[in-house]
């Protein structure tokens, strides 16, 4: 009987050390972005604000990024993105047998914010393998619930190449 009791004791004990530790030290909480890809284009979440994200969509054909901020005050798209990127690579110069292959993922950035606009949390990277360059995107966003359809933009911030060009 007196094994049970030491038994149980210990338990308890372990078990309320383990909630003073969990209290005491709590965790951070993971954010992390989604992307997948089909044949002829990608699809990626980026972070925003904190507690939401905005879905992109790139087309592998014409270099359109597109994309949507759903505004978490009233769960609906409210912020909408529209830019070619394949004009910032260059792609005009290669030869016309070379088709371009872009890639895409996101990342969380903590830029300041400049002029009227909010700078979304996020940064979209693009890369393109016949030029070789890697472009760095980063989004604005307006959280008036009230606003529909509203066009927000999207700033080419740099650039950086990966590899060579391939003649």
């Amino acid at each position: 009987m007196k094994q049970k009791t030491t038994l149980v004791t210990v338990l308890v004990l372990g078990m309320l050390a383990g909630f003073a530790v969990s209290y005491t030290f709590p965790t951070q909480q993971t954010k992390a972005s989604t992307v997948d890809r089909a044949e002829k284009f990608i699809m990626a979440t980026c972070p925003v604000d904190g507690s939401s994200e905005a879905v992109f969509i790139l087309d592998l054909v014409s270099g359109q990024l597109r994309g949507a901020w759903m505004n978490p005050r009233n769960g609906r798209f409210t912020n909408f993105y529209s830019y070619n990127v394949a004009g910032d690579f260059n792609l005009n110069g290669l030869d016309s047998n070379v088709l371009p292959s872009f890639t895409m993922a996101t990342g969380r950035s903590n830029l300041n914010n400049v002029g009227r606009g909010q700078i979304g949390d996020g940064i979209v990277y693009i890369g393109e393998l016949s030029t070789g360059q890697v472009n760095a995107y980063m989004l604005q966003y307006n959280n008036n619930q009230n606003l529909q359809g509203q066009q927000a933009p999207i700033t080419r911030l740099d650039s950086f190449p990966w590899r060579t060009v391939l003649e």
